[in-house]
């Protein structure tokens, strides 16, 4: 392993790496940013190398529509981040909306390609009148223009 660590400049182009490849709903995209050994706990299941977390992923989407993400880099080190996150998304079969949120904690190798990944969230029901993240990113863009 190399002498290179994580800058803060590093750590935000890996943030915004991992956001818009969960927020594309690809498991293509996702997949190239992690490792063929990647390991990825996500709730009670893990998942080890890619093809897992290809399936895991097209199965975990599959299940979810109008997703909208919200991540902040909180801490990172010479080779982890830690990131806070919240996500809104609709149930494609039940129809009912969740708000999910929690911390993922990546690790990376010498290429900045992600080898572990530790997701721990809670699933919390809520109302269609009380989603926030697609009203706020709605605004933002509004304001952006």
């Amino acid at each position: 392993m190399s002498n290179r660590s994580i800058s803060a400049a590093k750590a935000a182009e890996i943030g915004r790496s991992i956001e818009q490849a969960l927020s594309s709903h690809s498991p293509s995209q996702a997949i190239r940013l992690v490792t063929k050994e990647a390991v990825w706990r996500d709730k009670d299941a893990v998942h080890v190398g890619r093809d897992e977390i290809w399936s895991a992923l097209t199965q975990k989407w599959s299940n979810s529509l109008h997703c909208t993400l919200r991540q902040e880099i909180e801490s990172f080190d010479a080779r982890r981040i830690v990131i806070q996150f919240e996500s809104e998304w609709q149930h494609s079969i039940c129809g009912r909306w969740y708000r999910s949120s929690g911390e993922m904690r990546v690790s990376v190798d010498d290429h900045w390609s992600l080898s572990t990944i530790e997701s721990r969230q809670t699933d919390t029901p809520i109302s269609a009148s009380e989603r926030r993240l697609a009203i706020s990113m709605a605004a933002t863009s509004d304001s952006a223009s």
